[in-house]
Parts: structure tokens; C-alpha cells; sequence
């Protein structure tokens, strides 16, 4: 079966297809770019993941897909979205037969409280289009945010992950927006992290590659 990350640029994502690269699996991306947030945020995510395939000092094989959605309608608080589902969704339709495909969604997020009615969902979606024999999985569900955070640090790529909804143009310089759901719980995981460390604790992400829809 093909190993696919589902890839946006940022932390989650970014750390499960650096440590599959670094187990030696052959391992390819699928990107959903859509405008929702704005194309600066797109850009952003773009240069991501171009610094992280220049880290990793590979080319990775990529497959892009356009989303179209009426933005006025979609975004919630501060621009944020159910992305988890959706991701879901669209990789039941645009996935590849015999592929096992990671998310970046960990412990914590909104998903797990519904996890298991959302990939019997799927299952039932691949079976009205013709059962395509694709799993999910999930290595971080394990972890915390601040486990995360942490381990990108020590690998020494945190700067390069992308996740601010709405970077500004002197987004490298003077810092990201801290007002949107991901700025923020970065930057919570960040402050409990030093908390931690200055007790003389670290903690590192475990990635659990149990493989199924699970």
C-alpha cells in the first residue's frame, strides 16, 4: 500500500511525515489548498512545505488539490473550521486505491469525541463510490500539543511549520497574528512547555502507527 500524509505545512502534519521520512518509508503527500483564510495564508503554507522537503533534503511526491468554498459561510470563531471531518471526507474522494493515509489531528482536538461515527461515515462513502481499500491513521493521538511543539524544537524545523489562519506579509519577522486557534494553542503548548522544561521535565510526541480505520 502507498503511505500518504495528508500534508498542510503545519506542526501535526509536518512531524508525522518527518519521522516517516527518517524510517526510511517511502512516503508521498496530499495537499487540499483552498483561499478560505486568503491566499497570503496559502503562500505561507507553500514556503512551508518547500523548507521542510529542503530540510529533509528530499523531494517528495505531492498531489495537490483545489478546493473551492463559499467563505462567507464556512469559517467559524476567528476562521477556524471542522477540518477534521472535511479532511476525511475529501480524502474518501479524491484518495488513491490501496493507500494508507495520516492525519495530524492528535489527542484533544475536537475530532476524537465523534472519531469513531466519522470513519464509519467514510467507510459507508467508500462503499456508495466503490470501495477504494483505504485506512486511516492517526500516529499523534497519543500526544499533546506541548509534546509536539516540543520535539519539532528539539528537531530543530518548529520555525518553518506554518499554521497562523492569518499571517501578515512581515509574517517571518514580526511574528503570527496570536489571535486564531492555532496561534494560540501553539503559543499555550510553548508557555507550558518552558514551564515544564525550567522543572527539568521534556516531554517528546509518541507516534502510534496502528494502522485501520480504527
Amino acid at each position: 500500500m502507498k503511505h500518504i500524509v495528508v500534508w498542510s505545512g503545519g506542526m501535526d502534519s509536518t512531524l508525522i511525515l518527518c519521522d516517516l521520512v527518517k524510517k526510511g518509508v517511502d512516503v508521498e503527500t496530499i495537499v487540499f489548498e483552498t483561499d478560505l483564510f486568503g491566499t497570503l495564508k496559502r503562500e505561507f503554507e507553500e514556503r512551508a512545505r518547500l523548507d521542510i522537503m529542503q530540510y529533509l533534503k528530499k523531494n517528495i511526491r505531492m498531489s495537490k488539490v483545489k478546493l473551492d468554498f463559499p467563505s462567507d459561510r464556512v469559517k467559524g470563531y476567528k476562521g477556524g473550521m471542522f477540518q477534521q471531518p472535511a479532511m476525511i471526507a475529501l480524502t474518501t474522494v479524491f484518495g488513491e486505491h490501496d493507500s494508507i493515509y495520516y492525519f495530524g489531528y492528535h489527542k484533544g482536538d475536537d475530532f476524537f469525541s465523534a472519531q469513531y461515527k466519522l470513519l464509519k461515515a467514510s467507510e459507508c462513502l467508500l462503499d456508495v463510490m466503490g470501495s477504494k481499500n483505504i485506512r486511516f491513521s492517526f500516529p499523534l493521538r497519543f500526544s499533546t500539543k506541548e509534546d509536539i511543539v516540543n520535539t519539532l524544537e528539539n528537531m530543530g524545523i518548529a520555525s518553518l511549520c506554518h499554521f497562523c489562519e492569518y499571517p501578515n506579509t512581515d509574517y517571518k519577522m514580526s511574528g503570527r497574528c496570536n489571535e486564531c486557534t492555532p496561534c494560540r494553542t501553539y503559543e499555550d503548548a510553548k508557555t507550558l512547555g518552558n514551564i515544564h522544561k525550567r522543572n527539568g521535565m521534556s516531554y517528546i510526541a509518541i507516534l502510534n502507527y496502528e494502522f485501520g480505520n480504527e
